[in-house]
C-alpha cells in the first residue's frame, strides 16, 4: 500500500510543532535538599589534602607579612592597617543596612495595600487602571530613591571600600528579592484574584534572608537542631579568607602601583605588573568566589535551616564561558534566568535568545558597575568592557577539546581579572597622586588613569 503523504506531512508537521513548543518552554527552578559542591569535595580525603595544601599557603603567607612588616616597616599592622582603612564606618554602614532593608519591609505592605484595593474594584476598568498604575509608579520611585541611599550614605560619611561594597550589594541584593516577590505573585494574584494567595509576612520575611534569589512560599528544610559548629568555623574561615585577601592584595596590586601618578610609568612598566601580578590574582578571583559563594551562603542556610545549598556549580572544570557563567554564580544566575531571560523571552521579544541574553548580560554588568563605582569612588567601565563585551563574545567561542576549552578559561580568567584589578588600582592612585580635582559628576565618569601613563 502506498504511503500517505498527506498524512506523513501532517504528522512531520505536528511533530515540529511538539518540538517547536517543548524548545519554547523554559525550565523551571526546583529545590532538593543537597550540600555545596566544595563541602561535598572536602568529603574525599585526598581532594581535603587541597584544602590542608590552602591552609598552608594562608599560613605561609601571614608569618611572611609578619616578618617582612616587623622588619622592614618596622610594623606588624600593615595588613591590619588596610583592612581597618577598608572596612572604615562600618557602624554607620549597619545604620544604613537598616534603613534600607526596612524600607524593604514596607514593600511588602504597599504591594499587600495594592492587592487589597483590587478587590473593591471591576475588573479592567478604568478605576482599575489607574489604580494598577499609581502603584507602579510608587514602585519605580522606591526602586530609584533605595538606590540613591547608599550614595547618600557613602557620600556623606566617607565609607571605607568595603564598607560601601557591603551597603550598595545589600541593596541591589533586596531589591532583586523585592522585584522577585511582585513579579512572582502578581500574575498568580490577577488569576485568582484571592487574598489567600498572597504570601505571608513570615514567608516575605524568610526569603529575604535565604540564601536564594527566587521566591517560593516554601523552601526544603534541614532537620535537627542548628550546627553552630559549622556556623563558628565558617566564620574563621571567612575572617582568614579577609586576612588573606589583604596580604596578597597589598603585596601585588597597591605595592606595584602606590607610585602611579608620582612617577612615569610605561605602558610597558603596567603590562608588566599585570602579568607578573596575574598568578596573584588568580588567588584573589578564587578568594572572592570562596568568601561570597561558599563561606557566606552556608553560613546563612545553616543558620536558616535552608537545606537546598547548591549556590554554584563546578565552575572550575568549564570549557565554555557559557557554561561557566551558568555554574559561577547559581543564585544570581537563576534570578536573572527567572526574572530577565524568561520575560524578554516569552513576553518582550517571543523566541530570540540571542536579544534576551544580550539583556542579561546589560543589566547584570550595569548593576555590577554601580556597586564598583559607588565603592571606588570613580566610574571605570571594567565591567562594561570585560563582561558584557569580551565576555558575552567569549560565550560565543567554542572548543572541541575540554582540555583546550578549560585552559583557555582559566588562562583568561586570570590575565582578565588581573587586567580589571590593576586598572582599578592605577585609577585609585592616579587620583590621589596625580589628579586632585573637586568631585563632580563629570569627574566620576571620567577616567583619569591614561594621564599618568607615557605611550
Amino acid at each position: 500500500m502506498p504511503p500517505n503523504h498527506e498524512n506523513s506531512t501532517h504528522i512531520s508537521k505536528n511533530r515540529k510543532n511538539d518540538v517547536e513548543e517543548r524548545d519554547y518552554e523554559m525550565k523551571v527552578k526546583t529545590y532538593a535538599a543537597r550540600d555545596s559542591v566544595l563541602t561535598e569535595i572536602n568529603k574525599q580525603k585526598h581532594l581535603l589534602t587541597l584544602y590542608r595544601i590552602f591552609v598552608a599557603i594562608f599560613l605561609t603567607l601571614f608569618v611572611n607579612s609578619l616578618f617582612h612588616n616587623y622588619f622592614h616597616q618596622e610594623s606588624v599592622t600593615t595588613n591590619y592597617n588596610l583592612i581597618i582603612e577598608n572596612f572604615k564606618k562600618f557602624h554607620i554602614t549597619v545604620v544604613a543596612w537598616i534603613c534600607t532593608f526596612s524600607s524593604t519591609l514596607w514593600v511588602y505592605f504597599g504591594f499587600k495595600y495594592w492587592a487589597k484595593g483590587r478587590l473593591y474594584l471591576i475588573p479592567n476598568s478604568f478605576l482599575s487602571y489607574i489604580w494598577n498604575k499609581l502603584w507602579i509608579i510608587a514602585y519605580v520611585i522606591h526602586f530609584i530613591a533605595i538606590l540613591y541611599l547608599p550614595i547618600w550614605f557613602v557620600y556623606k560619611y566617607d565609607f571605607g571600600f568595603a564598607s560601601s561594597m557591603v551597603i550598595t550589594v545589600e541593596t541591589t541584593r533586596l531589591l532583586m528579592k523585592t522585584y522577585a516577590v511582585v513579579r512572582t505573585n502578581v500574575p498568580r494574584l490577577m488569576r485568582t484574584n484571592l487574598m489567600k494567595e498572597f504570601p505571608k509576612f513570615s514567608q516575605y520575611l524568610f526569603y529575604l534572608f535565604a540564601p536564594t534569589m527566587v521566591y517560593r512560599d516554601s523552601y526544603p528544610r534541614s532537620k535537627g537542631p542548628i550546627k553552630w559548629r559549622i556556623v563558628g568555623s565558617l566564620v574563621l574561615e571567612m575572617v582568614a579568607v579577609i586576612m588573606l585577601y589583604s596580604m596578597i592584595f597589598q603585596r601585588s596590586y597597591l605595592d606595584g602601583f602606590k607610585n602611579y601618578g608620582l612617577k612615569p610609568y610605561r605602558w610597558t612598566d603596567v603590562v608588566t605588573i599585570i602579568l607578573n601580578n596575574s598568578f596573584y590574582s588568580i588567588f584573589l578571583f578564587t578568594l572572592t568566589f570562596y568568601l561570597i559563594l561558599h563561606v557566606w551562603q552556608n553560613i546563612w542556610a545553616e543558620m536558616l535551616q535552608f537545606s537546598d545549598k547548591l549556590f554554584y556549580e563546578d565552575w572550575w572544570t568549564s570549557s565554555s564561558y557559557s557554561r561557566y557563567y551558568r555554574t559561577w554564580n547559581v543564585i544570581v544566575h537563576d534570578w536573572l534566568y527567572n526574572y530577565v531571560y524568561k520575560d524578554v523571552y516569552e513576553i518582550l521579544c517571543p523566541g530570540n535568545k540571542f536579544v534576551a541574553k544580550q539583556i542579561v548580560f546589560f543589566i547584570s554588568a550595569l548593576f555590577h558597575e554601580y556597586v564598583t563605582a559607588i565603592s571606588l569612588g570613580f566610574y571605570v567601565p571594567i565591567f562594561m568592557i570585560f563582561f558584557f563585551v569580551l565576555g558575552n563574545y567569549f560565550t560565543y567561542v567554542k572548543f572541541s577539546s575540554p582540555f583546550v576549552g578549560n585552559v583557555f578559561i582559566w588562562y583568561t580568567l586570570t590575565l582578565g581579572s588581573s587586567m580589571m584589578f590593576a586598572t582599578a588600582t592605577m585609577e585609585h592612585f592616579c587620583r590621589i597622586n596625580y589628579v586632585k580635582e573637586e568631585f563632580t559628576i563629570n569627574n566620576f565618569f571620567t577616567p583619569k588613569f591614561l594621564n599618568c601613563m607615557s605611550f
